[in-house]
């Protein structure tokens, strides 16, 4: 497995005087408690995985489904997938690959280091593009996908606007033929894109999008890969190189999580208004680090909970999880948690109060209708459409939640009529 014997190396990560991001690798020893080891989800991402006894097991067992998952596509590609030519940037290797009903949608070839900061780098996305099924996103959408993932991996800044350019004047070259396209760009990243309506597979175009870092669009050319076997065969190491690079970095930025009763106020509070779009405190100390802040504090919160109930962190997890969608619900349903500061401070504490005494409070009523609206809706997932016997049982549990988060909003409002009486 070259992959594991790569990553087996004693690595260490040291920082360029002057530039925190320039990491670069040195071979000196192995940083404490970095997770090199991945898990396949259902969908086809990565998660770190902390280390233990059974690393090898797991690792083993990524390697063989990540093949098995795309042995179809190194046999033969679904569709024409387009590469870059020029420059010739290396490494090459599969980042994405995506499948519905249908069958393959999307293969986006990454080339050049994905973790370098200065090194040129470009995503080469092919997508299918049908008038039903799963749609593609526009190109700004790709470009702010992988925007972030440069945040994520502390190659990019927040707080660079998104700029666009007309057709006009600019363009790409795919197989020798020059294309006209919009361009749109963020700091050092660009997004362009062709349409080949006539190119895809039967009733079926092809959009192709180009995101290149640290590079001019007109420096690139692009071409059919007829064999992707090298780069299917390189996404292993790909990946690994990725989360290896979030790891190190997870453990340069470290900070402080609430304990006790300020946990369950500040993921509270924190998921309200980040719901509504506004700052709040505490936050995370930067954007990269939003999803790994928000899980820590949730699971403060949770021990918090359970501690004070005795009860196990599951239990105490669905509690919070419960508190937490309720109070976020309300801020997309109720004007009044919106619009008045005092009125939402004070759902917020007696949430908090009944959560953690169990004391009647006077949105005691509001919380148990909640309960009733809530409770029904987990585990009702589906992994397809329906059966036609199933329809009429889904259109009734789907009135019956209508019905019940009306009475819930109403008990919230005679809540707060009571409170101005």
């Amino acid at each position: 497995m070259l992959w594991m014997r790569n990553l087996s190396r004693s690595r260490s990560i040291v920082s360029t005087p002057g530039r925190d991001s320039d990491l670069r690798w040195s071979t000196t020893k192995t940083p404490p408690s970095v997770a090199v080891v991945l898990r396949q989800r259902d969908n086809g991402a990565v998660q770190l995985v902390p280390p233990g006894p059974d690393r090898e097991r797991m690792a083993r067992e990524f390697e063989e489904r990540s093949r098995a998952m795309f042995d179809a596509l190194r046999r033969r590609p679904p569709f024409d997938v387009a590469g870059l030519m020029t420059p010739g940037l290396s490494p090459a290797a599969l980042g994405e690959a995506g499948r519905s009903s249908a069958g393959w949608t999307t293969v986006a070839i990454h080339f050049g280091d994905p973790v370098a900061a200065d090194g040129a780098s470009v995503i080469v996305r092919t997508a299918v593009d049908r008038r039903s099924g799963v749609m593609e996103p526009d190109a700004v959408q790709v470009l702010e996908q992988a925007h972030r993932r440069l945040i994520d991996l502390g190659l990019a800044d927040s707080d660079v606007a998104v700029q666009s350019v007309a057709a006009r004047g600019t363009s790409l070259v795919l197989d020798h033929v020059r294309y006209p396209c919009s361009m749109h760009s963020r700091g050092s990243l660009w997004a362009a894109r062709i349409e080949l309506p006539d190119r895809g597979p039967p009733d079926a175009g092809l959009l192709v999008t180009v995101i290149g870092r640290n590079l001019n669009a007109g420096d690139v050319e692009l071409g059919w890969l007829t064999d992707l076997t090298a780069v299917v065969d390189a996404r292993v190491e790909f990946l690994a190189r990725l989360m290896e690079r979030t790891a190190l970095l997870d453990e340069q930025e470290r900070f402080d999580i609430p304990e006790g009763p300020a946990a369950l106020r500040g993921i509270i509070e924190f998921s309200v208004n980040d719901t509504l779009g506004r700052a709040s405190d505490p936050q995370p100390p930067s954007q990269r680090s939003h999803g790994r802040w928000r899980y820590e504090l949730w699971q403060s919160a949770v021990r918090y909970q359970a501690s004070v109930w005795k009860q196990s962190e599951s239990q105490a997890n669905d509690q919070v999880m419960a508190m937490v969608n309720q109070l976020t619900r309300l801020a997309v349903r109720a004007s009044w948690f919106r619009e008045d500061d005092d009125l939402r401070a004070a759902a917020i504490t007696e949430s908090i109060e009944q959560m953690t005494t169990g004391v009647p409070v006077a949105s005691a009523p509001a919380h148990q209708a909640w309960l009733r609206h809530w409770m029904p809706r987990r585990g009702t997932a589906s992994l397809g459409p329906p059966a036609a016997e199933e329809l009429a049982e889904i259109r009734a549990r789907a009135a019956d939640l209508d019905a019940s988060e009306t009475a819930w909003l109403q008990r919230w409002s005679e809540w707060t009529a009571n409170r101005s009486d």
